[in-house]
């Protein structure tokens, strides 16, 4: 069985803040990276980047929720991370739109969430309420989690202290395009072991 071609197809990380840590969660914003694993580890960047941020009451009209503690977890973070999602707010349904054209650019894509059941279970629960269909193969959901379970603890360790200065140094906390721009190095370096 040929397992490299994995490495040279495209991926899509999705990362997701929200006020809520149930699948029914309201979005505070999506961030994407389109990326190629090959790529990565080669050291090219991220294919492309796509980020929104989302009007929550939109996502509370819808039936999504909120919770009490989710929102003081907010309040304790970092005055940028909380700054930047005050920014260019828009609809749920329009950033779902978005967020569709975005992932349908690139057919046959592996769709990645860290978890998996947190991201997308949260993102198929608002496409579900808007009335939309989500713009993936369920077949092609993939989990960060699992991944690095699979490649075993000092690997994983290794990878995160491998991971890119510069990356890191650019990357702001509780963004969700930077956290999915580090998780796509992250899931390159664990596909490399797995399988390379």
């Amino acid at each position: 069985m040929n397992r490299l071609p994995m490495m040279n197809e495209k991926h899509i990380v999705i990362d997701l803040e929200t006020v809520d840590l149930l699948p029914t969660a309201g979005i505070l914003s999506i961030g994407a990276s389109v990326f190629v694993p090959q790529d990565i580890l080669g050291g090219s960047p991220v294919e492309r980047e796509f980020y929104i941020n989302v009007d929550v009451s939109t996502c509370i009209e819808k039936g999504m929720t909120f919770s009490w503690d989710t929102l003081y977890w907010w309040f304790k973070q970092d005055a940028k991370a909380g700054s930047d999602l005050q920014e260019n707010k828009n609809d749920i349904v329009w950033a779902l739109r978005e967020l569709n054209d975005f992932i349908r650019t690139d057919i046959d894509i592996h769709i990645w969430g860290n978890p998996s059941k947190f991201d997308i279970s949260i993102l198929e629960n608002a496409y579900r309420l808007c009335g939309m269909g989500e713009p993936w193969d369920r077949k092609e959901v993939r989990d960060l989690v699992t991944l690095e379970g699979m490649i075993g603890k000092g690997n994983k360790e290794k990878i995160k202290k491998n991971i890119h200065t510069e990356l890191l140094e650019s990357s702001i906390k509780h963004n969700d395009l930077s956290d999915a721009n580090i998780e796509a190095y992250r899931i390159s370096e664990a596909l490399g072991i797995l399988l390379c």
